[in-house]
């Protein structure tokens, strides 16, 4: 059967699929590995990396863990030690 003769329009990509994105490039991890240290599958990253999904938001406090985690030479404002999760 011949095409219907119309062209997919690509959308921007929303602002936090480029975040994720970015994320994963900067921490040097495969799209599996991203999501299995948040707890999620390589096809659901992305889905988020690809903007077709938002991420949940227990996805996104694991991404933000991930992204404060990978700052080097952080500061912490506290005396207290952190607690280990």
């Amino acid at each position: 059967m011949a095409g219907t003769g119309r062209k997919a329009i690509e959308s921007p990509q929303p602002p936090w699929a480029k975040a994720i994105r970015h994320l994963r490039l900067r921490l040097k991890l495969s799209q599996s590995a991203l999501g299995g240290r948040i707890g999620f599958s390589a096809m659901t990253v992305s889905r988020w990396k690809r903007g077709t999904y938002e991420p949940p938001s227990h996805g996104y406090i694991g991404l933000g863990n991930l992204s404060r985690d990978a700052k080097p030479n952080r500061l912490i404002s506290s005396s207290a030690p952190l607690p280990h999760m």
